[in-house]
């Protein structure tokens, strides 16, 4: 279990620059919601909690995003929204 909060205290603690956080991994499950691939392989193999979506409006909230990131975040968020 990921505690959010913890977490942004210590990504802001480190004063990083920079956080890459995988949405794939190699043993076939997702770690984000993913109607697709449920749709297609059945329950299973895509996580219910949007971890990466909570993880990026937190580091939203603190500041982190510099204004082109804010704006490819937007565009993200409206393509997302259309599936």
């Amino acid at each position: 279990m990921v505690y959010l909060k913890r977490f942004m205290r210590d990504f802001d603690r480190l004063e990083a620059e920079w956080m890459i956080f995988p949405i794939g991994q190699g043993h076939s499950t997702y770690s984000i919601p993913n109607w697709v691939i449920d749709s297609l392989c059945g329950p299973g193999y895509t996580s219910r909690r949007d971890l990466v979506l909570e993880i990026d409006v937190g580091i939203f909230q603190e500041g982190h995003l510099g204004p082109e990131s804010v704006k490819q975040l937007k565009k993200l968020k409206k393509a997302m929204a259309v599936h």
